[in-house]
């Protein structure tokens, strides 16, 4: 008999047992997989990477055998098992390899690198029949957040260059190097990889352009970096079904983003979208946008994920009054032929977006663009991402840029139901060229209406100088208890280019007495919104789960102080699930709220309160293991209560 350790690379270490009294004996290592033969294995010769571009291209053979190398390179093996080349010497090394058997068209070459202690990685293609092509970068600042990845978790990135085979040429040289270095940097690389790609025509005519229509370029130049990312991305790209789906802006694919929490969504990094210094720079991209103020495009300087300067602040106000992913309603036209259940419906309308920035010297750190979000359910879409370079920077600016070429602000808006107010926006031309043809727009949320009270557009705003626009916003006296957006956008031009100012303003309006103050719309702790339809007042209701201390609060606006009547609207099938009813944090009671017999059939349970002249808080917590459902509040001055 034989026996054969397994290992990454096969059967190794074989030895041959002798069979007494047909049995053998082995001594072997804990946690060390085995294999035994009679007699002896077939030899074996594994085609590291058979079928692929690049031979062995995640270096599982543990060896260089399909690579050329020159100068420091080793083959290192990570804790989870995972090969990956490390250039960690005091001398630059190189690996090549020629790849054969390529058609004309377009390839990717791309591979996940990380780096450290200041080396430079750089990927290369080149012997094709056209320019060398490279990509290189001195830093990772970015942690993979990717579930599915091998390297999630690690400061590996993926980084990768285009290039086109033309005809009459079948081969082309990839190469692998790393910088000189000192103790302890190093540069790695894995998963090397040529695929065949697509490259859109308007790439020739950009310094960068991404339109995530190719599926090897999924994420294009943005890496994941939402919180909560490394478990559950919630970022991909969109495809259209002509009919049905309205979260795409051009072509088939649009990248999506949804549902995050508050922080960081996307990002690039010098690797995926390099900024270089002392130039300037226009960003220019499509998106939509189903929630106002939620999401907001960035400018950033001094190093992702460390503390940086925000050069540009765009909140994205919406571009559809409905969900990306919501159904039309059922009324909506059906052509002939069509026979689902629900109608068709286009793409929800996109907007143009651009803005102009310039970068600071080396020692200001490295540009990057963001998305972030202030946390909601809300979903964003971009798509047609470009870059132009328009050259050096200015010389008249000393120092790191603190600000893009304009921007945009609104005023905070102190806003009463039924009642006229005013806001100011601010368009500042921070460039040191003129901006042109300076139009700036508020767009009110749905039900209120603005009224510009001063010109709203100019021809020319000279450099470091301000164009304030006021309008008059109505507030309808039925507004309901949430939060409203008024959202601007300024447009002018910048040396030729047209470009983007966008800002956002909060508006909230707190339950008061006379409306229906829905729980949904409240602060909720533990607590689950649902949609089920139980004859509720709107959409939705809450539940309290299983656990005391759950919670319901809503902020209750109160004009005068005295005593009110609190007026709960709540289902109870059966049971005993008291409530607990706090006002401006001092327990009040504790109420057994009657059983009214169904899920579907809704009561009102009644307290007496004092409450405050000013914001008031009205929570309900869960006493025991559960508690009716909520439907509203509602707030009534009591027909006793004396106002001073």
């Amino acid at each position: 008999m034989t026996l054969y350790q397994l290992t990454d690379t096969g059967r190794q270490d074989k030895k041959t047992l002798k069979v007494t009294d047909g049995q053998v004996s082995i001594t072997a290592d804990a946690r060390t997989a085995y294999v035994l033969y009679r007699g002896e294995a077939a030899r074996q010769k594994t085609a590291w990477g058979d079928g692929a571009i690049v031979k062995d291209g995640s270096f599982n053979s543990q060896t260089f055998d399909a690579w050329s190398r020159e100068g420091d390179a080793r083959i290192e093996t990570s804790d989870k098992g995972w090969q990956f080349t490390r250039f960690g010497g005091s001398q630059a090394g190189r690996l090549t390899q020629t790849l054969r058997g390529l058609t004309p068209g377009t390839y990717a070459a791309s591979a996940y690198v990380r780096v450290g202690g200041g080396r430079t990685a750089t990927l290369g293609v080149s012997g094709y029949g056209g320019t060398p092509v490279g990509r290189s970068t001195d830093t990772s600042p970015a942690e993979l957040k990717d579930p599915v990845n091998v390297w999630n978790g690690t400061r590996f990135q993926k980084m990768q260059v285009a290039f086109t085979i033309p005809k009459g040429r079948s081969t082309a040289v990839i190469s692998l190097s790393g910088s000189a270095g000192g103790d302890g940097a190093a540069a790695d690389f894995a998963d090397v990889r040529v695929n065949p790609t697509k490259v859109s025509s308007k790439s020739a005519h950009h310094y960068f352009f991404e339109d995530f229509e190719a599926a090897d370029r999924a994420w294009g130049p943005f890496v994941n970096s939402e919180g909560s990312g490394s478990d559950n991305p919630h970022s991909h790209r969109a495809e259209r079904h002509q009919g049905y789906t309205r979260d795409t802006s051009s072509g088939d694919f649009s990248f999506k983003s949804f549902r995050i929490g508050p922080g960081d969504v996307w990002q690039t990094i010098p690797q995926t979208l390099e900024f270089k210094p002392g130039r300037t720079y226009r960003v220019g991209l499509k998106y939509q946008s189903d929630t106002a103020g939620q999401y907001r495009l960035q400018v950033r300087s001094g190093g992702a994920g460390e503390e940086s300067r925000t050069l540009v602040d765009d909140a994205l106000p919406a571009t559809t009054h409905r969900p990306l992913d919501s159904w039309p309603a059922a009324d909506d036209p059906r052509p002939a032929g069509w026979n689902d259940s629900a109608p068709p419906q286009d793409s929800a309308p996109s907007k143009d977006y651009g803005t102009v920035f310039s970068t600071g010297g080396a020692e200001c750190g490295d540009p990057y663009l963001a998305l972030t979000s202030t946390g909601g359910k809300g979903a964003v879409t971009v798509d047609d991402l470009l870059v132009d370079d328009l050259g050096p920077a200015s010389r008249s600016t000393s120092g790191c840029p603190e600000t893009g070429a304009v921007s945009l602000s609104v005023d905070d808006v102190k806003a009463d139901a039924g009642r006229d107010v005013p806001v100011t926006a601010t368009f500042t031309n921070h460039a040191d060229v003129p901006a042109t043809d300076v139009a700036v727009e508020l767009a009110a949320p749905s039900g209120f209406t603005l009224q510009p009270t001063s010109p709203t557009t100019v021809k020319t705003i000279a450099p470091g100088k301000t164009l304030k626009v006021s309008y008059t916003l109505r507030v309808p006296a039925e507004a309901k208890p949430g939060s409203y957006h008024v959202s601007g956008e300024a447009t002018s031009g910048y040396a030729g280019q047209r470009i983007t100012a966008l800002a956002d303003q909060k508006i909230t309006f707190h339950c008061r007495p006379g409306i229906r103050c829905e729980a949904e719309d409240a602060v909720l702790r533990g607590t689950t919104v649902e949609t089920l339809a139980r004859g509720q007042s709107g959409d939705s209701y809450v539940n309290y789960p299983s656990g005391s201390g759950s919670f319901i609060e809503w902020t209750v606006d109160a004009a005068e102080p005295g005593e009110y009547t609190l007026a709960v609207h709540y289902a109870l099938q059966s049971g005993d699930r008291p409530l607990t009813l706090s006002v401006n944090g001092q327990e009040i009671r504790t109420d057994s709220y009657p059983v009214t017999g169904s899920w579907s059939k809704w009561s009102d349970a009644q307290a007496q309160v004092a409450l405050r002249a000013g914001t008031n808080t009205v929570r309900l917590t869960s006493a025991k293991d559960d508690g009716p459902n909520i439907d509203y509040l509602t707030v009534t001055a009591s027909a006793t209560s004396t106002h001073g």
